[in-house]
């Protein structure tokens, strides 16, 4: 009786664990099943294993015991076993899904697919920009480098310090590359700390901004278009000088008071009517800001009365025809490739070089000049804003008394007075030789 209580003990216990032993199996064996296939095999391996281990375990504790279990629960025990191995079969077999999802990682790892931007891309396709040019011209040194070094670092912006220097060097006109030999330097912070030596001066800058203003000729008469040059050139000395920092040196009462004298006398008088109005308002330290204020609003007026004269029907030229016929060996003038003077293809576009130009009257000088389109100061034919020689321009002293305009010594209009004023010198001094020489001879 003793033994059969002791064996009913140890049975109840051992079955017990064993119980056990299965549930967490099953448990496990659930949890790896709900895994998702991926890369990461190492730790599906890793879980696979300890479900291996427990059911390793349930089954030796069935070995061990199944002589004590009772028939009636022996064929459910078998049963829960079974179903516990088929499942641990089934999820080894999913180790393959796992491999071919490492498989796929890899591939895309070494192929990546394409990056969608996530800026918009552009409907139609621009012409790329070059950056911009530096000609030496001192006034736009500082903008240009500003806007030079803000697109360049847009086009590169891995801030290469070789490609910096190269597109510094293409940025350059041939004769800075001549002159300061820029090549030689290292690095494109030294080009620029040259470049601003000889370009970047503030000071001197500012000082030839004022001087090419108070340069700009007096206005004469009814000149819509020359009042509205005028008003342009003082905003842009403005917007040049404030780019330096330096607005000041526009805003002296000397520099204002030049501006106010190249009015014409219709503008001045409506100037100074406006300040007698408010001239509490106006002192000497803001009278050019008043000044520019009104100049701005007369603008848009003498814009608008230069488009109505353009609009106004242009008088009928005479035409005198030609007094001969015109045969293939006549040529029009409109085809002719060579000077308008002359005929001479060598100087067609430079009158200068023409000995009939020369010889010819002030009128039909002129004349010429119109028909070739040429300017006045340099007698060549080039565009609105190139550059024009000013080498050969009048320095006559009548002529600055006068206040002319400025043009080329060969259209003086007062070539003549000078040449008799020389030539009556000249007979004066013949005279007093022959004189002397008379008296010598007397002796």
């Amino acid at each position: 009786m003793k033994l059969k209580l002791f064996f009913k003990k140890l049975y109840g216990s051992d079955m017990e664990i064993w119980s056990t032993a299965l549930q967490v199996a099953e448990a496990e064996s659930e949890r790896v099943a709900a895994v998702v296939p991926d890369g990461n095999h190492e730790a599906y391996d890793f879980m696979l294993t300890h479900l291996q281990n427990l059911t390793k375990i349930a089954k030796d504790l069935y070995s061990k015991w199944q002589w004590c279990i009772p028939a009636g629960d022996e064929k459910n025990f078998c049963q829960w076993l079974r179903r516990l191995e088929l499942s641990v079969t089934r999820l080894v077999s999913r180790k393959a899904d796992f491999i071919r999802a490492r498989r796929e990682e890899e591939k895309e790892r070494i192929t990546p697919s394409p990056v969608i931007p996530s800026y918009p891309v552009a409907t139609i396709k621009l012409k790329p920009t070059a950056l911009p040019k530096f000609t030496g011209n001192k006034r736009d040194f500082h903008r240009w480098k500003k806007d030079w070094e803000a697109l360049q670092k847009q086009g590169e912006p891995t801030g290469s310090k070789e490609v910096k220097k190269v597109q510094l060097l293409d940025s350059l006109d041939e004769k800075i590359v001549r002159e300061l030999r820029p090549s030689t330097y290292n690095t494109a912070d030294d080009i620029f700390r040259v470049l601003e030596n000889r370009y970047g001066n503030v000071t001197a800058i500012a000082i030839e901004i004022v001087e090419d203003l108070q340069k700009i000729p007096a206005i004469k008469g009814h000149q819509p278009r020359k009042i509205v040059e005028l008003i342009q050139e003082v905003e842009k000395a403005l917007g040049d000088l404030s780019d330096l920092g330096n607005t000041g040196a526009i805003k002296i009462p000397l520099v204002t008071k030049s501006i106010e004298g190249k009015l014409p006398e219709s503008l001045k008088k409506e100037w100074l009517i406006h300040i007698s109005d408010q001239r509490s308002a106006v002192t000497p330290d803001n009278r050019f800001d008043v000044l520019l204020t009104f100049l701005k609003k007369q603008e848009s007026i003498y814009e608008q009365l230069e488009q109505l004269r353009l609009e106004e029907p242009n008088k009928k030229e005479v035409r005198t025809e030609p007094r001969w016929a015109r045969t293939k060996s006549t040529k029009s003038s409109s085809d002719q490739a060579g000077c308008v003077v002359c005929g001479d293809t060598k100087h067609r576009r430079k009158l200068y070089f023409c000995k009939q130009f020369r010889a010819s009257k002030l009128t039909d000088k002129k004349a010429a000049i119109r028909t070739l389109g040429a300017c006045k100061k340099c007698l060549e034919v080039h565009g609105e804003h190139s550059f024009c020689k000013p080498n050969y321009l009048c320095k006559g002293q009548v002529c600055e008394d006068e206040s002319v305009p400025e043009h080329h010594y060969y259209l003086c209009p007062n070539a003549k007075k000078e040449e008799s004023s020389a030539g009556q010198k000249k007979s004066r001094l013949y005279s007093k030789g022959d004189k002397s020489v008379k008296d010598y001879t007397k002796d």
